[in-house]
């Protein structure tokens, strides 16, 4: 990464990091992050795949270079081996509205439910991304206590 000063406003500069790639992007925003909440953070392995704790949230973060897409998801529980009607209708219906920037999903290969956001990883800055962590971490907490509350 380099920082490259651009012209803000006729009066400010701002330095702008400038990156060669998704997953430089994504580990100095998951640095950034720990630094912020004191934590140390694992970066991204050789698969673009890392996982982190938010509070009572177990957090994935995935980078898909192929596709250009960031992937933050919280795992909500295990897939039953045959889920019942009731319960699909339930989390279409969440996520029409209830559910914000996050939607459910399954992770058919770990057989995990899980709420997913995804943004492309081009123009995102650190603040999408750290608003995107605080949010489905607030997402998950809420979608936990109205299914299992």
């Amino acid at each position: 990464m380099c920082l490259v000063r651009e012209p803000d406003s006729p009066a400010t500069e701002q330095e702008v990091p400038v990156y060669r790639d998704a997953v430089e992007r994504v580990n100095d925003f998951i640095r950034r992050f720990g630094l912020a909440v004191g934590v140390q953070l694992d970066p991204l392995d050789a698969e673009g795949y890392t996982e982190a704790r938010y509070s009572d949230v177990a957090l994935g973060i995935n980078v898909n270079e192929e596709h250009g897409i960031l992937m933050i998801l919280a795992r909500m529980g295990d897939l039953p081996d045959s889920p019942d009607a009731a319960l699909l209708q339930r989390l279409l219906e969440l996520n029409f509205l209830a559910t914000g920037l996050c939607a459910f999903a399954i992770d058919e290969q770990q057989r995990h439910l899980v709420l997913r956001t995804m943004r492309p990883i081009e123009p995102l800055r650190y603040e999408e991304f750290e608003h995107l962590l605080h949010s489905i971490a607030g997402m998950a907490q809420s979608m936990h206590r109205r299914l299992t509350g």
